[in-house]
């Protein structure tokens, strides 16, 4: 017979899959969690780090448990054994080949070998009617005499064939609670998965404002180096056209509207400044200029038409 492993028990074999207990807690855990992200990106640099360690620790767990379903071969090995056992009952040891005794022990053998590593698992050597009383193994030998001491009486015979419906029942039941692992630990992931994008969107934004806080005295003098070399820019024109761009004060609305649209472009890409925020800043100051526009083309209407008539 094979021999299934002995001195080990469920208990005491090392696994790197935590339990469903663990996931179910950590699944509460993480939908009940409702807390703010920090602000400091210390925090959440560690937050990300943490989150991908446990990910793939979640992931490696999930790979490990591979759907399978392995009742249909406890079935197969049961009809096989129950037939080798009908053909041993009716063998007459006198006359039996060689070659029909070896086949019925590999189909015991092989048998035992479908159930052997739920045996184990589930510690039912004590139940187990292939052994001897005294727990050692059960052999087959090589005899025909031999094999027949193996299968014993009826109430032997019928203790092997429904043993299997044991076993089988203990697989279905670890199948069971193997569905359940893998179904939590997809939940788990999804989770995770979501809080560790929350957490590094976060940080993007953190790390853009530091480096735009950092560059900001840059933009500002790009800036101011612009707006003087607006207003340079108008002793180009006629003395006439200078002194109507000077006093409609058009110049000075242009400089100022260029200062105040480049800073809330870069608050806003920074993302300092919400979306909310910025359309209201950014449709005020499109506004105001556009009512400059209409006023002062107005103005200039009426003035014409002063100028005519008088």
């Amino acid at each position: 017979m094979i021999l299934p492993l002995e001195g080990f028990t469920q208990s005491q074999i090392l696994r790197s899959v935590p339990s469903n207990d663990e996931l179910v807690a950590r699944l509460s855990e993480l939908s009940s969690d409702k807390t703010p992200l920090p602000d400091d990106l210390n925090i959440l640099y560690d937050l990300n780090s943490r989150y991908e360690d446990e990910l793939a620790t979640y992931r490696r767990a999930l790979a490990s448990i591979k759907p399978k379903d392995n009742s249909n071969a406890i079935d197969k090995a049961k009809a096989e054994a129950a037939s080798a056992i009908t053909e041993l009952r009716t063998i007459d040891c006198k006359i039996a080949a060689k070659d029909i005794l070896t086949r019925l022990r590999k189909s015991l053998n092989d048998s035992y070998r479908a159930i052997s590593d739920t045996i184990f698992m589930h510690d039912l050597e004590p139940d187990d009617p292939w052994r001897r009383e005294d727990g050692g193994v059960a052999s087959n030998g090589n005899t025909c005499e031999a094999l027949k001491s193996f299968i014993g009486d009826d109430t032997k015979q019928e203790a092997i064939i429904n043993f299997f419906d044991t076993v089988k029942e203990k697989y279905e039941e670890d199948a069971r609670a193997r569905e359940a692992l893998r179904g939590n630990l997809q939940k788990v992931i999804e989770l995770l998965q979501t809080r560790k994008a929350d957490v590094q969107q976060l940080l993007n934004e953190k790390t853009s404002q530091q480096q735009l806080s950092g560059s900001l005295w840059i933009v500002i003098s790009v800036i101011g180096l612009f707006s003087i070399g607006a207003i340079l820019c108008v002793k180009l024109f006629s003395e006439n056209i200078q002194m109507e761009w000077v006093t409609s004060g058009q110049v000075i609305q242009f400089v100022t509207v260029m200062i105040l649209l480049s800073v809330i472009m870069a608050l806003g890409l920074a993302g300092i400044l919400k979306e909310t925020t910025l359309g209201t800043l950014l449709g005020g100051i499109g506004g105001y200029v556009l009512a400059q526009g209409v006023g002062r083309a107005a103005a200039r209407e009426v003035s014409r038409e002063r100028s005519g008539g008088s």
